[in-house]
């Protein structure tokens, strides 16, 4: 264990769609798909590798033990799910359901009231634990009606691990994410896709880089010097600074939630 340790405390602590740099070293690595894809071929334990590689490089170095928190969690939202799964198949009770969902809820509600009851941050937290939560009691609920059944395993951690959506969404349910990667696109079909990808990467990166970067780094500290400027409890200069920190955490958050949506489209997942 201090050998693995060891090992992710010495990698790169690369932040999906944070710098530049991660869009060189990813789309480098999303070539072999594009070209199986083109040729009408998908590669999915070239995928999964891809898709656990990015996430240790996104826990890697000082982050190394929100990649033990992620591992912890997989394992036990693979447990709830299957193990409501196998009951769902005979029995339909609705406390069981709820308890399903507590169950699968449990870990967020303990990272996020632990800062609040101990003043520290919870040992089990990490990036994305939010979205992976969604994906799980979503499932869940469709098992509850009916619309869902005969998860494999392998198909439910492939859809856990997605890494382009892990960090910032969009939310994603299992059944359209399944049926996606069953489908195969032709030479057309895919192109176009391409084509998507292209437009919201680099949109993307026109709102995170160019609009948040401006909002955020030069709008909003001049707007803030000009609240303190002016004094008193309430001036237009407010204003300035409550709409530059809203539209620069809009655009951010845009420009992430595109970037996953592109590289999507990449892997033929929309």
């Amino acid at each position: 264990m201090s050998q693995i340790t060891h090992w992710l405390q010495t990698l790169p602590n690369l932040q999906p769609y944070g710098v530049p740099q991660y869009f060189a070293v990813l789309l480098l690595a999303l070539l072999p798909i594009v070209v199986a894809l083109f040729f009408g071929r998908r590669l999915p334990i070239y995928e999964s590798l891809m898709s656990v590689s990015f996430i240790a490089l996104m826990f890697g170095g000082r982050s190394y033990q929100q990649l033990y928190a992620f591992f912890i969690y997989l394992v036990w939202q693979t447990s709830v799910v299957f193990a409501y799964q196998l009951y769902r198949k005979q029995f339909d009770n609705k406390w069981l359901f709820y308890l399903s969902v507590l169950l699968a809820v449990a870990p967020l509600i303990i990272v996020k009231i632990t800062p609040a009851v101990l003043g520290v941050n919870s040992l089990f937290g990490f990036l994305g634990i939010s979205y992976l939560t969604f994906r799980s009691v979503a499932m869940i609920m469709e098992m509850w009606d009916g619309d869902l059944h005969g998860v494999r395993f392998w198909s439910f951690l492939r859809f856990m691990i997605f890494m382009p959506t892990i960090s910032s969404g969009p939310i994603d349910r299992y059944r359209r994410f399944n049926a996606d990667y069953q489908k195969i696109p032709d030479h057309e079909t895919y192109l176009n896709m391409l084509e998507k990808a292209v437009w919201s990467l680099m949109l993307g990166a026109f709102y995170k880089f160019i609009l948040a970067y401006f909002l955020g780094e030069v709008l909003l500290p001049s707007a803030k010097y000009l609240v303190l400027a002016a004094g008193g409890l309430f001036n237009w200069q407010i204003l300035l600074v409550m709409y530059a920190y809203g539209l620069n955490l809009f655009f951010d958050f845009a420009g992430y939630s595109l970037f996953a949506i592109g590289i999507s489209y990449i892997l033929c997942r929309f």
